[in-house]
């Protein structure tokens, strides 16, 4: 399962696993002119089922994602105009299977195999934060 976001008129569709292993590339759609392009750089993580989460007009933070043994705590920017990646602080917990949603400057993290907490990260100091709450909703909800 890759990890997918769409920006402007082109969908951004990064790694997963494609029947013999997990792949590297970066596809780029281009949903105006129905045309599709294998980006010049390459995601540079060997993983599949990672979340991506658009927080500007250019620029992807992807997280997490299964390698070959366990899910991971890896957390990087790509910055889309100039095809760079940048190491942020890793997620306090390996996450694969989660899912992730930008909302005013912080991302949040929800759940994945394994974890059924909540953190967000500042997306002006890139700094995780716990969402207690969270947690207190799940052991009295579910």
């Amino acid at each position: 399962m890759p990890a997918v976001v769409f920006e402007d008129s082109y969908i951004y569709v990064f790694g997963g696993y494609e029947g013999n292993g997990r792949i590297d590339s970066i596809e780029q759609y281009d949903v105006t002119n129905d045309c599709w392009t294998v980006l010049l750089v390459k995601f540079p993580l060997s993983v599949e089922a990672e979340t991506a989460v658009l927080i500007s007009s250019n620029e992807v933070v992807i997280l997490g994602g299964h390698d070959n043994s366990a899910g991971t705590k890896d957390a990087m920017i790509l910055n889309l105009e100039t095809l760079q990646f940048v190491k942020l602080a890793p997620m306090p917990f390996a996450r694969f299977l989660h899912c992730a949603q930008y909302y005013n400057n912080s991302i949040y993290v929800f759940g994945g195999v394994d974890n059924c907490s909540c953190q967000k990260m500042s997306v002006t100091d890139f700094q995780w934060h716990p969402v207690a709450s969270y947690q207190e909703f799940i052991n009295y909800n579910l």
